[in-house]
């Protein structure tokens, strides 16, 4: 197995959005495209600031239907892509060079040149080097994103936002800190439960966690204790800091039967089992659901047959389709579709060039 450097896309909003520290609201009309079905395949194209918009199923060789893009989007090389319950599309865009990452929020069924429904970004969000996100409908509406601050003493930690329709900008609470061994956090997912699983990159293992609450539940005083002092009030137009969460994980798989070298992209299907995307070697891994510990993939694609060269990430439709985002060696890269239960050294059933720069994939609701 080999361990190539994997550089993070460098990738951000313009430093209009970066320097805002609350949302933007709807800030004008949104202009709608036709009422694309539910698995609708989009990928971001970062090296053309945009987001194409394929078929249900593309076929090989397909090219996109529609697509968003232009000033108005603030797209600056997107990647990483999530829908909430509302088919909303949120967006990670990473700008390294000024240090502002951002969250852009799309309006369901959006295409073209239109304004973005809102903007998380500025350093009430606590956004740096935002690798992956993903949406859970519990606690009224959740979007988890992988994070590292490079200015913590841990640094790799997964931040929690509210759904669009609160406009929060700050997170609401965050898993961090040396017990959770977060370690260059990448793919995110969540099951139905609502826990959150993560690709930790840095060391090679899954992991997942119960989502925090937002406020802590106070633990009372024993009885001739004395109580502690009362924490010092936010000053007023501050952003309060998130709830942090320094647990340890309910369920780490890794070890050398695992296979994991350096996993990326993760998802989970209907059943809960895991997805996971890994350059290192490269190959795609599924794990059962509730898998921990050294356990073994139960399938591995993986293979010269299987044109991967560098997967960053993964989706499952609902019939069971595999759809993987490869970057390639190249400028540009490809969407690899491999059927239900596919195992193996087993060629991809349609292979979509993407039409710039690849950067993620999602799949509408």
């Amino acid at each position: 197995m080999r361990r190539p450097p994997f550089a993070l896309l460098a990738l951000g909003l313009t430093a209009a959005f970066a320097a805002c520290s609350t949302g933007t609201g709807p800030v004008n009309t949104v202009g709608t495209g036709p009422n694309f079905a539910s698995q609708t395949l989009y990928a971001s194209n970062s090296s053309q600031n945009a987001i194409s918009i394929y078929s249900v199923n593309p076929a090989a060789g397909a090219v996109p239907t529609f697509q968003i893009g232009g000033s108005n989007t603030g797209l600056t090389g997107p990647t990483y892509l999530a829908f909430d319950s509302s088919a909303n599309l949120w967006t990670i865009n990473r700008n390294v060079g000024a240090g502002a990452a951002s969250l852009v929020v799309i309006k369901a069924l959006a295409t073209g040149n239109v304004f973005p429904l809102e903007v998380v970004g500025g350093s009430g969000s606590l956004l740096s080097q935002p690798n992956g996100i993903a949406f859970s409908s519990t606690g009224g509406g959740t979007i988890a994103v992988a994070n590292v601050n490079p200015s913590l003493q841990t640094p790799s930690q997964i931040l929690f936002f509210a759904d669009v329709t609160s406009g929060l900008v700050a997170p609401k609470n965050s898993i961090e800190g040396a017990a959770t061994n977060l370690n260059i956090p990448s793919g995110v997912a969540f099951d139905s439960n609502g826990n959150v699983f993560v690709a930790n990159r840095g060391n090679a293992s899954i992991e997942s966690f119960a989502v925090p609450t937002p406020v802590p539940t106070a633990t009372p005083t024993p009885a001739g204790a004395t109580p502690s002092p009362t924490p010092s009030p936010t000053p007023s137009g501050a952003t309060p800091p998130p709830v942090a969460n320094n647990a340890p994980p309910l369920t780490v798989i890794s070890g050398a039967a695992t296979g994991l070298v350096a996993p990326v992209g993760l998802t989970l299907d209907a059943s809960g089992n895991i997805y996971v995307t890994d350059v290192g070697v490269p190959a795609i891994y599924v794990y059962p659901s509730g898998a921990n510990g050294a356990i073994a993939p139960m399938r591995t694609i993986s293979g010269s047959t299987t044109g991967l060269v560098t997967p960053i990430d993964v989706k499952v439709d609902a019939a069971g389709n595999i759809y993987v985002a490869d970057i390639g060696a190249g400028s540009s890269g490809k969407v690899l579709v491999f059927p239900p239960n596919a195992n193996g050294n087993v060629a991809p059933t349609a292979t979509i060039n993407a039409t710039g720069a690849l950067g993620g994939i999602g799949l509408s609701p």
